[in-house]
């Protein structure tokens, strides 16, 4: 019994380690990173950009639309989005539930997009697919039970959440250009990304697993002081 507190200790000590190396990253890549987008007009709201985020990943789930080169162009676009949004919105003091909410969906319909294109192509194959989207669809179970309830909390960014988009997003355009340029090579090197990205992606939904149970504890918690 004791090792099992002591292992929940070290875990809870890991994860309050983890959120607070997090928000330190953020705040050193927001400063960098505002000096970039300081073009962005002031109209420009963080959740606009996230709404064309949104509609550059439909347009991914239309490959007999648009080539490997325009797929990798709005993969790229939609990679800057995903960084101009958030900086701007923490920056310029326009955080909203809202957006925290739509913002990681918009990561996953652009994830989920960009991996349908590289199936409809044949360049990867369906174990990939369901490696990859398995993960991605249990975030949305997350933000469900956030928008039917309120008590399952919106789950906080984590660098290793960070770090798994970051594999995706490579992973995919390299898988892109060496399509492109015919390069097996190039391929297993996308492929690996890839896979350290889906690693990344089941270690992340523990940390995430446990800001949802957190928040439903704290809203039964308030429910019960009423």
């Amino acid at each position: 019994m004791r090792s099992c507190i002591r292992a929940f200790d070290m875990l809870r000590s890991c994860f309050r380690k983890l959120r607070g190396a997090t928000r330190s990253e953020m705040q050193r890549r927001d400063d960098l990173l505002i000096r970039v987008f300081r073009f962005v007009p002031a109209f420009v709201r963080p959740n606009h950009i996230t709404a064309v985020r949104i509609v550059v990943a439909a347009l991914l789930f239309l490959p007999g639309l648009i080539g490997a080169g325009t797929a990798t162009a709005l993969l790229l676009f939609g990679a800057l989005g995903d960084l101009a949004d958030g900086v701007l919105a923490r920056k310029r003091g326009q955080v909203t539930l809202s957006g925290k909410f739509f913002d990681p969906i918009a990561d996953k319909l652009l994830v989920v997009g960009v991996l349908y294109h590289l199936y409809a192509r044949g360049i990867v194959g369906a174990g990939v697919v369901v490696a990859v989207i398995a993960p991605e669809a249990l975030y949305l179970f997350y933000a469900a039970g956030y928008a039917i309830t309120r008590r399952t909390a919106v789950p906080d960014p984590s660098l290793v959440g960070k770090a798994k988009v970051a594999c995706y997003y490579a992973g995919f355009a390299v898988l892109l250009i060496a399509y492109m340029a015919g390069s097996g090579t190039w391929h297993e090197i996308g492929t690996v990304v890839l896979i350290i990205g889906i690693v990344l992606a089941w270690i992340a939904h523990v940390f995430y697993a446990y800001d949802a149970v957190r928040g439903v504890i704290g809203g039964a918690s308030c429910a019960g002081r009423r």
